[in-house]
């Protein structure tokens, strides 16, 4: 329930300051769509993602049950969220423009793509959120290695393995 509000509010955030950003591109219908989406991920997500690693643990002949691993893994996401919060505010004061992007949807000149993706990466933005993203990525891994290493009283090594198997 936890993960689900966090993520809920997320959402919210994202939407709220997508609207500030932009006013006129947000249609009621895309939010509504959007929340609904959420839902479904802010449920799913940590159900299916714990059911994949708690296969990861089996591996290593892990006798505890699926909750024991759903409680650590949940906990974990809701880490990464927290970072997407975060990564979100961020872009209020260091905007990223996307607009090179749209340039080569449709191109087949490799120099052109690369140009573009080029700018694109070298934007302020673009390099803080994916330093963001990485650190993100990694704090959910440790800290899901962690919490599976206790619950299922297995060693760090194994629990992150178990992980990576899974991912």
């Amino acid at each position: 329930r936890n993960f689900m509000i966090l993520y809920l509010a997320s959402f919210v955030i994202s939407v709220l300051i997508t609207f500030y950003k932009y006013p006129s591109e947000v249609l009621g219908m895309q939010i509504l769509s959007g929340f609904v989406q959420a839902i479904m991920y802010s449920i799913a997500f940590p159900f299916a993602f714990a059911g994949i690693v708690h296969i990861g643990t089996k591996i290593f002949r892990s006798k505890q049950s699926y909750f024991e691993s759903f409680k650590p893994l949940t906990y974990a996401l809701m880490i990464g969220v927290v970072y997407s919060i975060i990564a979100s505010l961020i872009m209020i004061f260091i905007p990223i423009d996307s607009s090179m992007l749209t340039s080569i949807q449709n191109s087949q000149d490799i120099e052109l793509i690369k140009t573009a993706y080029g700018e694109f990466l070298s934007q302020p933005g673009v390099i803080v959120n994916l330093i963001i993203s990485l650190i993100s990525i990694i704090h959910v891994f440790i800290l899901s290695m962690m919490g599976i290493s206790k619950f299922h009283k297995m060693s760090r090594a194994k629990a992150g393995f178990s992980i990576i198997i899974s991912v």
